[in-house]
């Protein structure tokens, strides 16, 4: 399963652009089960709206992101078969409750040179205005530089995410409506975000994050959401060359 010709063209001039679908009923199905699992097993009184590295809390999901169609489409946005997956969010809006995220530069938080990664996201319920779907800002992406952020000390309550921009320009912003089981890209650079979950439906995303070999992630980066970066597993998808900017070679690991 690979992007068209039109819909590379597309994510090029856009910064984004919705793939197929890559789940059918029954792995559909599986993955919910996986959502709500690891969402019921959260601390009391965490929000689900940012759980980090789901692909780490699911062997189905893990094999998903590793060996799944999206890694092929992943490969295309690249410009390379050596890639390597190195992270995932899972979103979960509850019904009436969830959380809106902040307009941002996926980038903003990631601590990779050069930023030569992709941003897959998966939906796991229907996405659509009501229940806060995804919004982009087309072409947003074609400065290739980051935007001033700032730090939401609130964030967890009012917001998902911690850092927001801090002057965004969103009268150009579309929504990006999908069905369940279906899945978008992004680039590292494009201003998105999305609204609160005001139906009485669940809003549930996956976000799985893939890079080049050519990327050194520095791990002793300190973002506002506090991550440990030397956490970080990095996983061989596909592609036979060596990964060599880790600190660890012990984090790189084979699918």
């Amino acid at each position: 399963m690979t992007l068209s010709g039109e819909q590379l063209s597309d994510f090029s001039r856009d910064g984004f652009v919705r793939g197929p679908r890559v789940l059918d009923d029954v792995r559909l199905a599986s993955l919910r089960a996986e959502v709500e699992r690891i969402v019921a097993e959260l601390p009391e009184g965490t929000r689900p709206e940012n759980i980090r590295d789901p692909h780490e809390k699911s062997a189905f999901f893990r094999d998903f992101c590793l060996d799944g169609p999206v890694v092929a489409m992943a490969e295309q946005l690249l410009g390379t078969s050596d890639i390597l997956l190195w992270g995932s969010y899972g979103f979960a809006k509850r019904p009436s409750d969830g959380l809106p995220v902040d307009w941002h530069q996926d980038g903003r938080y990631f601590p990779l040179t050069p930023m030569e990664t992709v941003t897959c996201w998966i939906a796991v319920d229907d996405a659509d205005r009501e229940n806060g779907c995804l919004q982009m800002v087309p072409s947003s992406h074609k400065a290739r530089r980051f935007m001033d952020h700032v730090t939401h000390e609130d964030w967890g309550k009012t917001t998902a995410i911690p850092l927001g921009l801090a002057a965004p320009d969103t009268k150009d912003a579309v929504y990006l409506e999908m069905p369940a089981g279906w899945c978008s890209f992004h680039d590292p650079y494009i201003v998105h975000g999305s609204g609160p979950n005001l139906s009485d439906r669940p809003r549930r995303g996956i976000q799985v994050l893939y890079m080049t070999h050519a990327v050194r992630l520095d791990t002793g980066d300190e973002q506002a959401m506090g991550l440990d970066w030397n956490t970080v597993r990095l996983y061989h998808c596909r592609g036979g060359g060596a990964y060599h900017h880790a600190d660890d070679p012990g984090r790189v690991l084979r699918a």
